[in-house]
This record gives C-alpha cells, structure tokens and sequence, in this order.
C-alpha cells in the first residue's frame, strides 16, 4: 500500500487487518466449497434394482441388475440364477455407457454359470454377458447375449428382457470404493472365476 507524506511516497509493508481478515474467510469459505464439490462427485448413489428373478425357499430362476450413478455413469451388478438359490451368479457391470437424459444402458458382464465339461475335464464357464436396452417407466427393457468362451464356435444366446423395479432400496456410498467393497462381499464366492 502507498500512502502520501509531507515529502515521499511511503510504502506500508503491513495490510490493514480486515484485508487479512477477509482474504482468510475467503480462503476457507473456498475450500469447504471445493470439498464439497468434490465428494459429490465421488459419491456412489441409486438409480434402482430392476428383476424379474423367482424365489422360493431353495430355487431361483431369472435375472436381476442393480445399478447406482457414479459421475456422468451407471455401476451395476447383473445376478443370475437357474436352480438352486445358493448357486446364484453375479457380476460387476463392465465397459459401462448410461445415458440418464434418454435411459439409454449399455454394459458387458463376466460370470461364472456353473461347470463346462471340456476335453480334459471340468472347467468353470466363461460367460461374457452384454446388455443393450432402455431404462424408463420404471422398466429397465432390452436385449441380453451371453457368449461361453469356453465354446467359441457356438452361436450367441439372445434373451429378451423385461424387469421391473423393485422395492428393494439400495445404499448411497461416498466413494467408487465403498461400493466396491460392498458388492463384492454380497457376491461373496458367486462372482466370476475368470
């Protein structure tokens, strides 16, 4: 700051204190901004559990895909089952592409279906799964390939889906990670093998 005397121009090395006092408060009150924006962002949060899966005491039958927004994206799991309940399969939704304006869903999926009986002996399946459908009206609708890498040459198999929303309610998670580690123990040893 300069300040005029009788015969020189003086320099005060010294603000004055509510400069100091404003400049701190702008400080603080733009890094709890920044903060917040940030753990917004990183924030895991519900979009729905959509299925069409029957239960009874010990068998299922059917599909079931769970999907929380993370950034400008959708987080998923697809669970299937065909049989017994406590041989469900589950995998983490992959290569992910989730249009929230249109409810356009694109997502592929490892899981492991069971036993193949290769030459050589018994391998777990390699079941590549992709999704291409719509999300409106509480419908999540659209087409469902499954391919098993263990057998290359044998066509694709197409299924048509339908699911509805469930009532099920699904958790919030301040991080990718949380949600990760949450979903990975709820599909505790049904996951992929490959």
């Amino acid at each position: 700051m300069l300040a005029k005397t009788a015969k020189h121009w003086k320099v005060d090395m010294y603000p004055a204190p509510n400069i100091l006092r404003t400049s701190a408060v702008l400080i603080f009150a733009s890094s709890l901004l920044t903060a917040a924006i940030c753990n917004a962002a990183e924030q895991v949060s519900p979009i729905g559990s959509y299925r069409s899966m029957r239960l009874t005491d010990e068998h299922c039958d059917g599909y079931e895909i769970k999907l929380w927004r993370f950034e400008n994206t959708a987080l998923g799991i697809l669970n299937y089952c065909a049989g017994l309940v406590d041989t469900r399969s589950f995998g983490s939704l992959e290569d992910t592409k989730f249009d929230p304006v249109t409810g356009e869903l694109e997502f592929s999926a490892r899981l492991t279906v069971g036993m193949d009986y290769l030459p050589g002996g018994e391998s777990p399946s390699k079941d590549f799964w992709t999704f291409r459908g719509k999300l409106s009206g509480g419908k999540l609708s659209g087409t469902l390939v499954k391919v098993d890498k263990n057998y290359p040459t044998r066509p694709p198999q197409q299924t048509r889906l339908s699911l509805k929303e469930s009532r099920e309610k699904l958790k919030s998670f301040p991080s990718r990670e949380d949600w990760k580690r949450s979903t990975a123990a709820e599909s505790s040893g049904n996951g992929p093998k490959w």
